[in-house]
């Protein structure tokens, strides 16, 4: 959007509304506390009154950000920020995780929770997951339970992506009064509105489909619902049992850091759909940093075809860029994605690239080819 004048920006985030039909589901949540206008409360209406236009700001600065950035990783971060900058003490992003069932914490300030923490979606009590599968906002006056994640005092806002819960945001204590206000609940439902439309602008859709069928007689089989390591220093064999499957009458998807471009040309890899493991940002490449949205984009990918496979070439990169323990638990988490999607995954390994504990660790996850 390109905003001419001061007013034209403000006038994008005037109506809470407007945003909330775009991104997320109408707000229902008490009341009952924090600041009424009709309430004889004269020093807290001009304070509020006053901190409104930086209020405005802040989502607009947060709203601009988003719009020019392009790894998911780093767009929450931005809504991170501006929770704080709203003045949250305490506040925490959670996403869903459909195949394990659970509301996972995925970072936040002032909270006990580590990176990992679930709530499982079968408690339906928990006020975090009753906000998600309900899609809608729920503000609690007072909850012992929550009482570590935002205080006693905490709204929880879901994000909605395409009618279907993607996570959530909770805040809660204020940094210069205690309570949450209804003007707060509105805030932080216009940040979970820019998340989800943020979420949906930047994720990759990956349609199955199959190279032109090769008449010979398939030189590799590998069953479904398994893990694949195959040992080498660069991309080859790996592509090659690939490829043999894809020719096959298998839908593929590979995701590499080699260029797409030149693995195409080397196999004749026509139709194959392929991701780019690169911080480059351009078109069908993903941040090492994104391992959530590349875990999205695949399960989508195995989810819509009655088996596939998926070429993993590209792990040593992952480690040097974010961990050993991410990416083991990145493969474990792809594994049960195999399982119940009726998928392969092929890892190709540069067995130099790793410690003696690490290759034992994470050979463990898979068979040798």
């Amino acid at each position: 959007m390109n905003y001419n004048s001061k007013n034209d920006r403000d006038s994008s985030l005037k109506s809470p509304t407007a945003t909330r039909t775009a991104g997320y589901a109408p707000e229902e949540y008490k009341s009952d506390v924090g600041f009424n206008l009709d309430d004889d409360q004269p020093l807290a209406v001009e304070r509020k009154t006053a901190e409104r236009p930086e209020r405005i700001e802040i989502l607009l600065n947060a709203k601009e950000s988003m719009q020019k950035e392009k790894s998911w990783e780093k767009g929450l971060k931005i809504i991170e920020k501006s929770m704080n900058e709203l003045g949250f003490k305490r506040y925490g992003v959670f996403l869903v995780n459909p195949l394990r069932k659970k509301l996972e914490f995925h970072s936040g300030k002032g909270v006990n929770l580590s990176k990992g923490t679930s709530i499982r979606l079968r408690d339906s009590e928990h006020v975090g997951v009753k906000c998600v599968l309900e899609k809608r906002t729920i503000r609690v006056k007072r909850c012992p339970k929550e009482k570590d994640i935002a205080g006693s005092d905490c709204v929880w806002v879901p994000i909605i992506i395409q009618n279907q819960p993607f996570g959530a945001l909770v805040a809660g204590t204020k940094e210069c009064r205690g309570s949450v206000t209804d003007e707060d609940v509105e805030d932080l439902e216009m940040l979970a509105g820019m998340c989800a439309a943020f979420i949906d602008r930047r994720s990759i859709v990956v349609e199955p489909v199959t190279e032109e069928r090769s008449q010979t007689t398939p030189r590799y089989w590998l069953d479904s619902m398994e893990a694949y390591i195959v040992l080498e220093e660069t991309p080859g064999k790996s592509v090659e049992i690939f490829s043999d499957l894809v020719t096959h009458g298998i839908p593929g998807c590979v995701v590499s850091r080699v260029h797409p471009e030149k693995l195409r040309k080397k196999y004749n890899l026509v139709k194959t759909p392929m991701l780019w493991l690169s911080r480059a940002g351009v078109e069908l490449s993903v941040s090492p940093d994104d391992l959530p949205k590349l875990e999205y984009i695949i399960e989508d990918f195995t989810r819509k075809s009655t088996e596939s496979v998926i070429l993993l070439d590209g792990v040593e990169y992952l480690m040097t860029q974010t961990s050993f323990e991410d990416v083991l638990q990145y493969v474990q988490e792809l594994k049960d994605i195999m399982v119940i999607n009726n998928s392969r995954l092929i890892i190709s390994l540069y067995r130099d690239a790793l410690s003696q504990r690490e290759y034992s660790v994470f050979v463990r996850e898979a068979a040798l080819l």
